[in-house]
C-alpha cells in the first residue's frame, strides 16, 4: 500500500493515490455493522466508501479503520492528519 495518503477525523476518511492506477467506474459500499478492530479494541462503524477516480471518501464512525489502508499504516506505526 505505499504510496496512499490519509486524512481523517472521527466521522470522515479521505484516502487518495496517484500512482496506483484508477477506478474507472465510482462506487458505494455500505456496511451497517459496529466493529472492533482486534488488537487496539476501536470501535468502528457503521460507514459509508465512496470510491472514485484516484481515491475513496469515507463517512461514518472512525471510517479510518474499515480499510486496509489504515491496517497496514496503523501497524507500521505511522499516523495521518
Amino acid at each position: 500500500m505505499s504510496g496512499w495518503h490519509s486524512w481523517y477525523r472521527s466521522w470522515i476518511a479521505i484516502h487518495w493515490c496517484w500512482s496506483q492506477g484508477v477506478t474507472v467506474l465510482p462506487g458505494v459500499h455500505i456496511d451497517w455493522h459496529r466493529r472492533t478492530t482486534a488488537c487496539e479494541g476501536i470501535r468502528y462503524g457503521p460507514y459509508v466508501d465512496i470510491h472514485w477516480l484516484f481515491g475513496q471518501l469515507s463517512f461514518g464512525v472512525n471510517p479510518i479503520w474499515s480499510t486496509e489502508v489504515a491496517a497496514s499504516t496503523f501497524r507500521s506505526g505511522w499516523r495521518a492528519g
